[in-house]
């Protein structure tokens, strides 16, 4: 039976061949490894071919300020702090020291009292009894007369009317004219201040009683 062939090529091939196979066998390997690279490499160029172009787009919009805070100017006020007191001292020990205030502090008003309106008030030393009129002091007549006196701001008897009559003229006219004449008063008052009033009065002319 023969042997193959190839079998018999195979064992006499000799070292040198072995090497140079060998060399071979790895610049294929590199051709191939050159090959793939090669081929990679056109489309990683491809794809970044095209440059990317870039534009700085430069805002002409301006940024609005915020706007400025209003200052309003007011005119500071003090309140008036009153002043210490002032001691006044002296080297006399037995002397008392004394403190004044210059500016002491407000005083509240209190409640104003309520001054409350006076009547005329009669000066009793002026109020006499008019003399008895000598005629009809001979006639025997006497009566009555009530008097309507009006009083001045300042005491003094401005008019007198005849209110009643005694019913007989002689003695009303000697009792008005004697009242008007001599007769003062303390004025009447209203708020502390004196105005004019009027008042009342009867002068009575009695024989028994009148001086002679």
């Amino acid at each position: 039976m023969q042997r193959p062939i190839s079998h018999v090529l195979t064992t006499q091939r000799s070292p040198e061949r072995k090497a140079a196979s060998a060399v071979a066998v790895g610049a294929l390997h590199v051709a191939l490894i050159a090959a793939l690279l090669a081929g990679l490499a056109p489309p990683l160029i491809k794809t970044i071919s095209h440059p990317i172009d870039v534009f700085l787009v430069k805002t002409t919009q301006s940024v609005a300020e915020p706007p400025k805070p209003t200052v309003t100017m007011t005119e500071a006020t003090v309140d008036t702090v009153p002043q210490p007191p002032k001691w006044t001292t002296s080297d006399n020990n037995n002397q008392i020291t004394v403190a004044h205030n210059d500016n002491p502090p407000p005083t509240s008003p209190g409640p104003v009292a309520k001054i409350l309106p006076t009547a005329p008030l009669s000066l009793a030393a002026t109020h006499t009894t008019p003399p008895y009129p000598p005629l009809s002091r001979r006639l025997g007549e006497e009566g009555k007369v009530g008097l309507r006196i009006f009083i001045a701001a300042d005491g003094h008897i401005s008019d007198v009317q005849v209110e009643k009559s005694s019913g007989l003229e002689r003695l009303d006219e000697a009792a008005r004219d004697w009242v008007r004449a001599h007769w003062l008063y303390r004025p009447a008052t209203r708020e502390g201040k004196t105005i004019a009033a009027q008042t009342e009065a009867v002068v009575v002319f009695n024989l028994k009683t009148a001086q002679r």
